[in-house]
């Protein structure tokens, strides 16, 4: 399956693009939800993130609900996509 970029998925490279992807994920909620994957290019290619850390998933969390109002309890998550580390952010509607 191919991670392609809709109106529902976003796609950012490395976790550097939060602020960019906070928009996104604003945008998810006031429509029909939606999931952002950091470690995935523009292009859909899996380029996979370092190891990272609980707290990494929890600062990630919280910087989404801290900066997005009203709060929002988004899904973080690791996933293994062809052997390479990924991250997902869901929001629901």
């Amino acid at each position: 399956m191919r991670i392609k970029e809709s109106e529902t998925v976003e796609l950012k490279k490395s976790l550097s693009q939060l602020d960019d992807a906070l928009k996104s994920i604003c945008s998810f909620l006031n429509n029909k939800g939606g999931i952002v994957y950091f470690g995935v290019d523009d292009s859909s290619n899996i380029i996979g993130l370092q190891q990272i850390s609980d707290t990494t998933l929890r600062n990630i969390s919280q910087q989404i609900c801290s900066r997005i109002k009203p709060e929002t309890s988004p899904e973080v998550k690791e996933l293994f996509k062809k052997k390479k580390l990924l991250v997902t952010v869901k929001v629901i509607e």
